[in-house]
């Protein structure tokens, strides 16, 4: 009968130690530095209205929109030529800082636009989608540049533990480099809310 109590202790500091592996391997480290629970939900709320969503746009995009009215996908690069009403605000947890990553996506003649704001950092970027090709204009934090790729963003918020109560947000880049789309493996962006 020890015999049996002594491997199921076993199993489970095995599986404990298993599970704990895992999470330092999806994070990279490991921080006691708890998800701040209330501010993601503020961030969210902050940018969960399509109004609030559209001056988010507005306000850290407009460079970003100058370039798609450039490129003639939209008329006057105005974020109010894009549709706002099901625009998602979805919170992190980065560099001791809360992020919302206010996203919303556009049918328009043509093409389709894909938006991301962060508020907080002044990053933005648009993914547009025609019948030939897919690209995406950034402009970084903080710049009023703007750069054009053949590449679109993918993000997640993993199950996997991040900073004691969170759980991990992914970003990746994929790009067509003439021979096909490849994406670059998923990093760590911050923590998110699970």
């Amino acid at each position: 009968m020890s015999s049996d109590r002594g491997d199921t202790t076993r199993r489970r500091l095995l599986k404990s130690i298993g599970a704990t592996g895992l999470a330092f391997g999806a994070t990279g480290v490991s921080s006691a530095r708890e998800v701040p629970t209330r501010e993601l939900e503020r961030a969210s709320a902050a940018y969960d209205s399509p109004t609030r969503a559209r001056w988010a746009a507005a306000r850290h995009a407009d460079s970003v929109l100058a370039e798609l009215a450039d490129r003639g996908v939209l008329d006057r690069g105005d974020a109010t030529e894009l549709d706002f009403e099901d625009a998602s605000a979805d919170p992190f947890y980065a560099d001791g800082e809360t992020v919302a990553h206010v996203t919303t996506e556009t049918a328009l003649d043509g093409a389709t636009v894909e938006l991301a704001v962060r508020p907080q950092t002044g990053r933005a970027y648009a993914t547009v989608r025609t019948g030939d090709e897919v690209y995406t204009v950034e402009s970084p934090a903080g710049s009023d540049d703007v750069s054009v790729q053949n590449c679109y963003y993918e993000h997640d918020c993993t199950s996997y533990a991040c900073d004691g109560s969170g759980c991990v947000y992914l970003e990746r880049q994929c790009c067509n480099y003439g021979d096909g789309y490849r994406c670059d493996d998923w990093s760590q962006d911050g923590c998110c809310s699970c």
